[in-house]
């Protein structure tokens, strides 16, 4: 089957730009829907993928973006997530003291639908000296999380309740070292 690509892709790098874009999001599609609960084609992981067999409806989005010839939409939400993958950028304020956190690193906070807690871990590591100078944390929504963000958020199809709370909280950041399960709180 030819593939038809939006009128606005008119050069031949549009062009083929576009198609190699769309075969790669039919390839995850297809991986995505191997996913069941029989495990993917009967191989059980051992970690939790539950977050990766979202991406199908990443995939969605990201062909109804192309449909209509949004391919930066398209892009947004390929390279950035949404359904899974979703990510809080917060920046705390002021952290006190020099801390040095790995990826992995559990968080704790209240989310902006319920003020009920939510959860997620430290996407990539993260330090920062004893400067008061604010701090960028990118943390990763635990799975069953509603928040979905990512690039879903460029188009305002981002669903933010479950996420964390807008403007002013707290967040617990939870050391792999802490053998009493307390973490230290930050303002964000």
């Amino acid at each position: 089957k030819k593939v038809v690509l939006p009128e606005q892709h008119k050069t031949k790098n549009e062009a083929k730009m576009a198609r190699r874009f769309l075969i790669s999001v039919l390839a995850l599609s297809t991986l995505a829907m191997l996913v069941g609960a029989d495990g993917i084609c009967g191989y059980h992981p051992q970690t939790d993928i539950s977050d990766e067999a979202r991406v199908d409806l990443d995939v969605r989005s990201i062909k109804e973006r192309l449909t209509e010839g949004q391919l930066i939409h398209a892009r947004n939400v390929y390279s950035g997530g949404g359904h899974s993958m979703s990510v809080a950028r917060l920046n705390l304020l002021d952290p006190p003291g020099a801390y040095s956190y790995p990826k992995g690193t559990k968080v704790n906070g209240v989310n902006k639908g319920d003020q009920k807690g939510i959860s997620g871990f430290i996407q990539k590591p993260v330090q920062w000296l004893d400067d008061r100078s604010n701090v960028t944390v990118d943390v990763q929504y635990s799975i069953g999380s509603a928040c979905n963000v990512g690039g879903l958020y460029t188009f305002q199809q981002a669903i933010l309740e479950g996420c964390f709370i807008d403007g002013v909280g707290t967040l617990e950041i939870i050391s792999p070292t802490d053998v009493a399960g307390s973490g230290e709180l930050f303002a964000y």
